[in-house]
């Protein structure tokens, strides 16, 4: 599965105001849904609240990676966010999240699909630089073209 497959610009958010985890959530799954043509956006954000009551999904360095897997999706969908104003994810380094990637799969079985995603994408907010140059970015064109850099890499 190549990265651009399931990663859309459309699927962007920047400088996305929030004040709560739950708004944040509601919000991303929402568009992702309505990009994959998707009736109702609720079984997704059940999907992802019933994942984030397990454990936290905050990685560091002000990066959270929200996800589940979603009975009846037939394709991996991430959206993307930065945030005016930090998130709590329960990171380990206690900073609050400000680059948001949410990641929707299906149920294939194995999980296979759903692991290959997140880590693909997880791997790009590994690099402190990367994350310094997205806090820096001034349009969502700049964004966009660094995360794209990354999954190109």
């Amino acid at each position: 599965m190549e990265p651009k497959s399931y990663l859309r610009r459309e699927c962007l958010y920047f400088d996305l105001e929030v004040q709560n985890k739950d708004e944040l959530l509601e919000t991303m799954v929402s568009r992702l849904c309505t990009f994959a043509k998707i009736d109702s956006p609720w079984p997704a954000i059940n999907a992802v609240q019933a994942r984030e009551a397990i454990g936290s999904t905050g990685l560091a360095r002000g990066v959270a990676s929200p996800h589940g897997i979603v009975p009846g999706l037939h394709q991996t969908l991430v959206g993307v966010a930065r945030l005016v104003t930090p998130v709590d994810f329960g990171a380990s380094d206690g900073q609050a999240s400000r680059h948001i990637f949410l990641v929707l799969s299906p149920e294939d079985g194995d999980g296979l699909q759903h692991i290959r995603a997140m880590a693909e994408v997880v791997q790009c907010y590994k690099n402190p630089g990367l994350v310094k140059l997205l806090d820096q970015a001034k349009s969502p064109d700049e964004y966009w073209s660094l995360l794209n850099g990354c999954l190109d890499d």
